[in-house]
């Protein structure tokens, strides 16, 4: 699975970015029930390489339902909200700057999380400061 998370990557086309990003939802998923934090990186990685092609609010949602689930790949609390705060900030200071209105979805997106995360596992400020800092 791995490797055809890094295939689709490579040769995602503008075209096929809603229809990869779906699949490596799926792909996000199979790592979290085998708990297997190497497919969750791919993932990641993956992700970060198309989020400068996303353009609408469908692709951030997608984006952070993949981030969440993936996510779920590492067991210990502090490596999970560790591994977030990487990945949702490389995603940050890869995504199109205004008047692309990506950053400001992302913004309202990490929002949402802020109001139901304990602060303790605040992962998601890194990201927002650099969301914050593009989108001006």
């Amino acid at each position: 699975i791995l490797q055809s998370v890094r295939k689709i990557a490579e040769n995602n086309a503008p075209t096929e970015l809603r229809e990869n990003l779906k699949l490596w939802e799926l792909a996000g998923i199979v790592a979290a029930g085998t708990r297997e934090p190497r497919l969750a990186n791919g993932i990641a990685e993956a992700v970060v390489r198309v989020a400068s092609r996303t353009s609408e609010e469908e692709d951030i949602e997608l984006i952070f339902r993949i981030m969440l689930r993936a996510a779920a790949a590492y067991e210990a609390h502090d490596v999970w909200c560790k591994w977030l705060e990487e990945s949702l900030a490389s995603i940050a200071t890869h995504l199109p700057p205004p008047p692309n209105q990506c950053l400001r979805m992302f913004l309202d997106r990490l929002d949402e999380l802020e109001r139901v995360s304990p602060i303790e596992s605040w992962f998601h400020v890194r990201a927002k400061s650099q969301a914050m800092a593009g989108a001006e």
